[in-house]
């Protein structure tokens, strides 16, 4: 202590040391406080940005920013997984970096796992073999830190942020609370991703099912008899499903193909469609042609892959006399031998070029006198013991 207090008194230099001590335990709570301030701040600033960012580009490059501040880095980028290759895709870079650094992390195949430990941020540091990769194509980079995009538990995407200086003394390695804040954001970035994925995933299901219902209207156009039957069977289709105790997913799957499942018909010429006497031989050929058009039509529609045996299979009989392949019993996919059914019912109880509606109570005997053979008695059994016989044309 400095000389001039030596004469003080005993009281008084004891005042002074709670003091000095009082004044560094608030420059260590400043210190904390501030610590926390700046998280929080970062924080917020991930979600505006993240929230903000929904063009993929620009997604990608917001977090690549919030990555490099968190962090306090000079240099990154960000990788996408190409699930055919398995390779790493450059998907954007900030900073300057060594083109041939970006060209090594882009060859390195079915690789990901190693620049990773269990999924988590790794940082290389020091004489780590993987960080002496780095160097020896650019000699100033001091330290990585590499983070996963892990999305819906698959890692599909891998970034990068690194120290890049001329003078080792600037920082040479990253903090550990480098690793915490980037640990955060890319678990954040990751939820955002995956709810934007999930967003555009339901905005291209609904552009599919407005070009769906489109091109099923335009098929029960083109028979003036059955306007109105692919929606129709749809709902009577999910109506067996939901007295069967089928699960939503499967609903959901058995709507689809159920209202698709005449879209072949699009490829039958409407005088057959329309033909009021019985149909010759080659128009009945014809006609049976509609589920395999419709198949192929659908065949590049992702979402739809489970409805396509709807679509495929729903002429087939439960006694091998149906089309298009004449496979028997339970061969026949369960979701077509429902929507076999609802087709029938639908066709029974709608006026026909042929023949007028049947009543309620005919319709329910043809279920009957048909089980075993055109339908799955399964079905036909479950029916009669729920409520789905009250059913009306609807």
């Amino acid at each position: 202590m400095d000389e001039s207090f030596s004469n003080l008194p005993e009281s008084a230099m004891e005042l002074m040391r709670r003091m000095a001590s009082e004044n560094k335990r608030l420059r260590i709570e400043n210190k904390g406080l501030f610590k926390k301030v700046r998280e929080l701040s970062l924080l917020y600033d991930m979600s505006q940005m993240l929230n903000e960012s929904s063009e993929s580009q620009y997604f990608y490059q917001s977090i690549l920013k919030l990555a490099l501040k968190v962090t306090d880095s000079e240099a990154g980028g960000i990788f996408l997984v190409n699930p055919a290759s398995n390779q790493l895709v450059l998907k954007v870079s900030l900073g300057e970096i060594e083109p041939g650094i970006l060209r090594w992390l882009s060859e390195i195949p079915n690789d990901v796992g190693r620049l990773l430990v269990h999924g988590k941020v790794r940082e290389l540091i020091y004489d780590e073999p993987l960080l002496q990769e780095f160097q020896r194509r650019d000699s100033y980079i001091k330290s990585v830190l590499f983070f996963p995009l892990i999305f819906s538990r698959e890692t599909i995407g891998l970034g990068f942020v690194m120290h890049r200086h001329q003078e080792y003394s600037n920082h040479s390695a990253h903090y550990g609370e480098d690793l915490k804040f980037l640990t955060t954001l890319a678990q954040q970035a990751s939820m955002i991703a995956e709810l934007n994925r999930l967003k555009f995933e339901h905005k291209s299901q609904q552009l599919y099912f407005k070009t769906i219902t489109a091109l099923t209207e335009a098929i029960d156009a083109k028979d003036m008899y059955t306007a109105g039957h692919s929606q129709r069977v749809a709902e009577i289709s999910t109506s067996i499903a939901y007295e069967l105790g089928l699960s939503q997913k499967e609903i959901d799957t058995i709507h689809y193909g159920a209202l698709l499942h005449d879209i072949g018909k699009i490829g039958i010429p409407e005088s057959i469609l329309n033909k009021k006497g019985r149909l010759t031989d080659e128009e009945f050929f014809n006609i049976k042609r509609h589920p395999v058009i419709g198949t192929n039509i659908l065949r590049s529609i992702d979402f739809l892959d489970d409805a396509l045996y709807i679509v495929h299979y729903h002429h087939e009989r439960f006694d091998g006399k149906g089309y298009p392949e004449g496979i028997k019993g339970e061969e026949i996919p369960f979701m077509a031998r429902i929507a076999c059914v609802a087709d029938a019912w639908d066709a029974m109880t709608s006026n026909r070029s042929y023949r007028k509606a049947l009543p309620v109570k005919a319709a329910i005997e043809e279920l009957e006198k048909n089980k075993g053979t055109q339908f799955d008695p399964y079905i036909i059994n479950t029916l009669q013991k729920g409520s789905f016989i009250q059913l009306k044309k609807i």
